[in-house]
């Protein structure tokens, strides 16, 4: 959806509507505020939705979608909504394989961006990851630590 309008910035000089993405943010958003919902989301399907939601993050091109800037709001409160409510083992193995294996470049990227992508794409890994250890006391008692460890190797 998001692609959708993003690609339409292009065919036209007036901003697309982004009533479509506004939609799959709080349907997505809802999901995850309902109480178990998170909790069924399987870790390759949280892996693949962390990295969408990360990417959509670091995309220039959002700003300048009508709403870009509440949309860009949104996919933030999404991300952090979703580190909250899924399972934590599930959430840190995402985080950890999407560290060690990065979504691949754009293709629109010159070199030097996607370098510059990747690197943002690490950093806001890395402030997930330390969003969920700041909160590890917290949620000791529903990690499963032998995966946790297996997830760092």
């Amino acid at each position: 959806v998001f692609e959708s309008a993003i690609s339409k910035i292009q065919k036209s000089d007036a901003p697309p509507p982004t009533r479509p993405c506004k939609y799959v943010l709080n349907t997505m958003m809802q999901g995850f505020v309902t109480p178990g919902f998170a909790t069924t989301v399987a870790e390759p399907t949280l892996r693949d939705l962390i990295g969408q939601l990360l990417s959509l993050l670091l995309d220039e091109r959002i700003p300048s979608l009508e709403d870009g800037t509440a949309l860009l709001k949104g996919l933030n409160q999404l991300m952090l909504r979703v580190l909250e409510s899924s399972r934590p083992n599930y959430a840190f193995s995402a985080l950890l394989y999407l560290l060690r294996v990065p979504p691949p470049p754009v293709e629109r990227d010159t070199a030097r961006a996607a370098l510059t992508r990747q690197t943002k794409f690490i950093d806001l890994i890395v402030k997930c990851v330390l969003k969920l250890t700041r909160a590890l006391a917290r949620l000791l008692e529903k990690i499963d630590v032998d995966m946790l460890m297996l997830s760092l190797h």
